[in-house]
């Protein structure tokens, strides 16, 4: 008996709120809002599946809730949004790379890291890819060092921003890539750039950094004229 009478509760009540939304749209008092469409992690990059339009009572509409999907994607969560809740303005950052410090954690800094296209795989370096920092610099009069100085490193973006990361058209042109790092490897990037040229080997997909000895010219070609042997 209880149990029969639950069902027609249940039945009753859906029954009043299908027909309630139902009158709220017909009157006009229902609006376009964008929603979460799944969980959106803090420092995540939304994207057009992360979010859709949902109608919703205008007196349930945040007054900061974004009306339009092209106005949040490329934007970054400061917050964990759950799905079906309001994107509101100040839940998300500027869009851009601007918004990538959102993503990350608090021990890592965005650093930009100027290269030329043949200093590095061109076509292969895209955000979300990693890569190993090369430094040559010149240890003494004649004598150079190509280091590997940071391994895996992550790519949040490159400049100037294109989808195919640096691949261009052959002109040479000067980009880069922004990559999250230490307080402590940005300054080994900032002496690097300072004091050599700098080069990004793409790592693949399960790569892992390697600890190497680095290479001197003499290991190259052997002692040069006048050293003894």
């Amino acid at each position: 008996m209880f149990r029969r009478r639950g069902a027609v509760a249940l039945i009753i009540a859906m029954v009043t709120s299908t027909a309630t939304f139902v009158y709220l749209v017909w009157s006009g008092e229902s609006t376009q809002v964008v929603v979460a469409a799944r969980d959106i992690r803090a420092g995540g990059r939304i994207d057009e599946n992360s979010v859709r339009l949902a109608g919703m009572n205008r007196r349930a509409v945040h007054p900061s809730a974004y009306r339009h999907v092209e106005e949040v994607v490329g934007r970054y969560a400061i917050d964990e949004l759950a799905a079906g809740e309001q994107v509101m303005r100040h839940r998300v950052a500027a869009g851009g790379h601007g918004g990538l410090v959102a993503g990350l954690s608090p021990d890592l800094r965005a650093m930009f890291i100027p290269v030329q296209a043949e200093h590095t795989a061109v076509g292969l370096v895209e955000p979300g890819g990693m890569v190993d920092v090369i430094c040559v610099w010149q240890e003494s009069k004649g004598s150079s060092v190509a280091r590997c100085v940071l391994g895996s490193v992550s790519v949040v973006a490159t400049a100037p921003g294109e989808a195919r990361g640096l691949a261009d058209s052959g002109s040479g042109e000067s980009r880069g890539v922004v990559v999250a790092v230490t307080p402590g490897d940005a300054e080994k990037l900032a002496f690097c750039l300072e004091n050599g040229r700098v080069y990004l080997a793409a790592v693949p997909f399960g790569g892992s950094a390697q600890t190497t000895p680095g290479v001197r010219w003499e290991d190259l070609v052997g002692p040069v004229s006048g050293d003894s042997p």
